[in-house]
Parts: C-alpha cells; structure tokens; sequence
C-alpha cells in the first residue's frame, strides 16, 4: 500500500484547478491510487465551510506547513466529526 504524501491539516493546492484547501480527509484504495477531501481556505458570507472536494494524489501540491493538527484525540470510537477550522484570511 502507499503511504500518504499528504498529511491531515495541510494546505495544499490542485495542479489543474487552481482550487486551494486543506486537507480534511484522506481515502487509500486498492488501486494503490490514494485521494484527499480538500475543503475550501474560505468560508462563505453566512460563515459556513462549503463541503470537501476530492483530488487524487498526483494532482496536488503542497502549500506550506499544516495550519493545524487534526490528529484524532481518540484512535476509535469517537462520537462525531465536528471539527474547528479557523477561516484563513
């Protein structure tokens, strides 16, 4: 299997696209083809995240340190996904 390039919190940007976001998920499939849930910098007026986009792991490129560490406070059994990203202005 592949490692992931890519770490949970990172900003990264889409070769084809130009779309910009950080990294909020990530999928490893059998193809040995891994994928990324990229959600937007920016949130919209009413102050809301728009959902994650996915991009497979050749087309993204890495914009810098992650802007925080989404690593899990539990390893299972956690009850929700509500997570806190602060907008980048």
């Amino acid at each position: 299997m592949n490692e992931f390039k890519f770490q949970l919190g990172e900003t990264v940007k889409d070769s084809v696209t130009a779309f910009t976001g950080v990294v909020l998920a990530r999928a490893q499939h059998m193809t040995n083809c891994n994928t990324y849930g990229v959600s937007p910098t920016k949130v919209t007026k009413e102050g809301k995240r728009p959902d994650c986009k996915w991009f497979d792991e050749p087309r993204l490129v890495a914009q810098g340190k992650p802007i925080m560490n989404l690593e899990p406070k539990k390893k299972t059994g956690e009850p929700s996904c509500k997570s806190e990203i602060p907008p980048l202005h």
